[in-house]
């Protein structure tokens, strides 16, 4: 391991501690959303963009690429909630707490070093995403045109 990446480590250990503390309060937000179906969906965004962000620290996706798997992921949960839930998981979404929770988390999981098991989750990820954001087009189309109607 090359010094600098080692001094990466340690940093990322150093600022992993500090954002465990922020985590929690990212935690606390989800947890304090009365909707089911808000809370899943927060849940989930936090799931797969710790995954997408762990991808990143190692340098197997973009920042574009990452960007990216926040706009589909957040289209896809847009096709499953209401307009007024879909309101409050963006904002829970776009939240600093929400960030860093994400944030310390990824840290975590790429604590003890990249490897390509972190590559190969984010493909299977980034598939499904694929896949899900294809299916929810199709059902915002079909909301959209039996609104017209």
């Amino acid at each position: 391991m090359t010094a600098i990446k080692t001094r990466k480590l340690r940093t990322a250990a150093m600022v992993f501690g500090a954002l465990t503390l922020l985590g929690a309060a990212a935690g606390a937000q989800a947890q304090s959303v009365q909707s089911p179906a808000v809370r899943a969906a927060v849940e989930e965004a936090a799931s797969v963009h710790v995954i997408a962000t762990a991808a990143r620290l190692c340098n197997a996706i973009s920042e574009s690429e990452l960007g990216r798997a926040a706009n589909r992921l957040d289209q896809v949960q847009a096709s499953h909630l209401g307009e007024k839930d879909r309101e409050t998981y963006l904002i829970i979404r776009g939240s600093v707490a929400f960030r860093n929770s994400v944030f310390a988390a990824a840290l975590g999981r790429v604590q003890g070093g990249c490897t390509s098991e972190v590559g190969a989750i984010w493909r299977d990820v980034d598939a499904s995403l694929v896949f899900a954001g294809a299916s929810s087009r199709e059902t915002l189309a079909s909301a959209e045109t039996a609104n017209t109607r």
